[in-house]
């Protein structure tokens, strides 16, 4: 700080003020307290102390200073970013974490395949935690109503869901009396598909008469050769 002498005859003269010191600089990191920041002076053996910035916490060091001889001592305050705690889990997905998880990183859902995200897909690290609230993943294949199959029934589908989504299995039995041919169990793909194709019921007489024959013409044919 400085005073200046005016006189008619000569130039301007501006004198340092002592044992004043100027307004204290603010780091990015760091601000004056509220008592300090409305000040307008600071003079000599005054302190002034500072705080860490929104989004920041203490890391060591002093977050006083002291006015002598028209100068502020060195601020020793060490301040580092605030971290937020895991995210947590995604049914269905993950959090791209590849952007940090402290103040001000933002990270996004990552939904598997087969699933998208259902709301915001991305959340904000702030002083306070995240924000939002966390995403969700929905699956954004649907198969149509399972179809029935002669001499068979649908024995198990997706609770409570009249068309299954992507994943989602369906079991197949048979009546009485008859063999289940194929796959007992299908599977909800993303493109709206079952996979495999639901199974066929075949009479069990019919095929213990083919095991039957298949069984003489074995005979039939080793006795021949012999």
């Amino acid at each position: 700080m400085s005073s200046c002498l005016v006189t008619l005859t000569r130039p301007v003269v501006c004198l340092p003020l002592l044992g004043q010191c100027p307004k204290p600089e603010i780091d990015s990191n760091v601000i004056l307290t509220n008592e300090d920041l409305l000040k307008n002076k600071f003079p000599e053996g005054s302190t002034a102390t500072f705080d860490c910035a929104v989004g920041y916490m203490r890391d060591g060091g002093s977050a006083t200073i002291s006015c002598t001889d028209g100068m502020w001592s060195s601020l020793s305050l060490k301040c580092k970013k605030i971290s937020c705690s895991s995210p947590g889990e995604i049914v269905n997905g993950r959090f791209d974490l590849s952007a940090g998880t402290e103040y001000g990183a933002v990270i996004r859902a990552v939904c598997d395949k087969g699933y998208e995200p259902e709301g915001p897909s991305y959340m904000k690290c702030t002083d306070k935690g995240w924000s939002g609230q966390n995403p969700t993943c929905k699956g954004n294949g649907r198969c149509p109503e399972p179809p029935d199959i002669e001499n068979g029934r649908v024995a198990l589908k997706p609770f409570n869901k009249q068309f299954p989504e992507y994943s989602d299995k369906v079991v197949y039995s048979c009546q009485e009396g008859y063999n289940i041919i194929g796959s007992a169990v299908i599977e909800c793909k993303e493109n709206g598909q079952y996979v495999p194709s639901p199974p066929q019921c075949k009479d069990t007489t019919f095929w213990n008469g083919l095991l039957i024959i298949i069984i003489i013409m074995i005979i039939i044919i080793n006795n021949y050769h012999y």
